[in-house]
C-alpha cells in the first residue's frame, strides 16, 4: 500500500478532507489522534513526558494537553524533545497500520505538522491543504473555540502555505470559492489510475 501524507496549517480543512477520503474507502489514519493514544497508553512515553515536563503534563493519569502546549509554545526545544519522545512511537504505530490494511492501493496519513516533524520523509507522496489564513483563523475560532492567542501561538509553530508547498506532490485549495469534493476525487481517481 501506498501511504500518502494529508497535511496542512490549523484549521485548514484537513479532517473535512481526511472525511472525503473516507467516503471514497480509502483507509486514512489521523496521526495526532494516534499520537494521542500513545501520550495516554504508553507508560514508557508517559514517564519521559513526565521527566521533561514534570507530573502536572498529566492530570488523573491522562495527558494535560493544555499544560504542555502552554510550555512548548514558549519553548522550541521542549517542543523538540516531546516531537523525539512521540514521533517514533508513531512511525512504529504507522507502519503496523500499514500491515492491516495491505488491500489497499493507497492509504492516507493525517497529521498538521508532517513536514516539521520530517515525518513526510516516510511517505510515498504528500497532499497539502492551502487555505488562506484569515479563513483559517475564523474557522478555528469559531469550531475549536480557542482564543485568537493560542491560534496565532500555534501558527508560528507551523509551516506558512508557501514554505509547505513545495515538499507537496498534490496541492488542495480550501478558500470557500474552489469546492474541495471534486479536487479529492480527481486525486482519488488519478491514485487508482496509476497503481
Amino acid at each position: 500500500m501506498k501511504l500518502i501524507g494529508l497535511t496542512g496549517g490549523i484549521a485548514s480543512g484537513k479532517s473535512l478532507v481526511a472525511s472525503i477520503f473516507e467516503m471514497l474507502e480509502v483507509p486514512v489514519l489521523n496521526a495526532d489522534l494516534l499520537a494521542k493514544k500513545i501520550l495516554n497508553s504508553n507508560d514508557e512515553v508517559k514517564a519521559r513526558v513526565k521527566k521533561l515536563f514534570g507530573h502536572d503534563a498529566y492530570t488523573n493519569d491522562r495527558y494535560n494537553a493544555s499544560y504542555v502546549r502552554e510550555r512548548v509554545f514558549e519553548n522550541k526545544i521542549l517542543l523538540q524533545a516531546l516531537n523525539q519522545i512521540v514521533h517514533p512511537e508513531v512511525a512504529l504505530a504507522t507502519e503496523h497500520w500499514k500491515n492491516l490494511h495491505t488491500e489497499a492501493k493507497y492509504g492516507i496519513k493525517e497529521a498538521a505538522i508532517m513536514i516539521e516533524s520530517g515525518a513526510y520523509k516516510l511517505l510515498d507522496g504528500l497532499i497539502c491543504i492551502n487555505a488562506p489564513l484569515h479563513l483559517r483563523r475564523k474557522w478555528a475560532l469559531s469550531r475549536d473555540g480557542i482564543t485568537a492567542e493560542i491560534f496565532d501561538a500555534i501558527v508560528t509553530t507551523q509551516f506558512t502555505d508557501e514554505q509547505r508547498s513545495p515538499f507537496a506532490s498534490h496541492i488542495i485549495t480550501n478558500n470557500e470559492e474552489k469546492a474541495l469534493l471534486p479536487q479529492v476525487i480527481s486525486f482519488h481517481q488519478q491514485m487508482n489510475d496509476s497503481y
